[in-house]
């Protein structure tokens, strides 16, 4: 059981990891395109410019899910099982925690659906000289 938790947060952690990676080095190379957009977001969607894969919220999400985790394979077998108390709970306890999350990320859409459709499009080209002005 030991050794499944930990492959497993692990998987989850190097997935994190490699996939913020990638997006980091993809917004990188858009850096050219972006001088010739104007955002009706100056901060962006995410509330940055550079918004990552994962929002602190979504990182406390899957630590929240990674002590659960730890807790159906590793707390409750060692300690309830053997006296046959509250078989319920590793399940009661992932029903209400990805309801919570699943509520959020409805919560989440709403309001970027409503920002888009409060000032659309989400970008718009710069009509006229596109090119860089140079400091004085």
């Amino acid at each position: 059981a030991m050794l499944k938790f930990f492959i497993c947060v692990a998987f989850l952690s190097l997935a994190v990891f490699l996939l913020e990676h990638c997006i980091a080095e993809g917004e990188e190379n858009k850096v050219a395109e972006v001088d010739t957009v104007t955002s009706k977001f100056p901060d962006g969607i995410c509330g940055s410019n550079m918004c990552g894969l994962l929002r602190s919220m979504d990182k406390a999400g899957l630590v929240v899910l990674c002590c659960l985790f730890a807790y159906m394979e590793i707390i409750h077998p060692l300690f309830m099982r053997p006296k046959n108390a509250m078989e319920f709970l590793p399940l009661l306890a992932t029903s209400v925690i990805c309801a919570i999350g699943l509520v959020g990320c409805w919560l989440r859409s709403l309001v970027l659906m409503i920002r888009c459709v409060q000032s659309p499009p989400l970008f718009v080209k710069e009509e006229g000289n596109t090119s860089k002005k140079k400091k004085e």
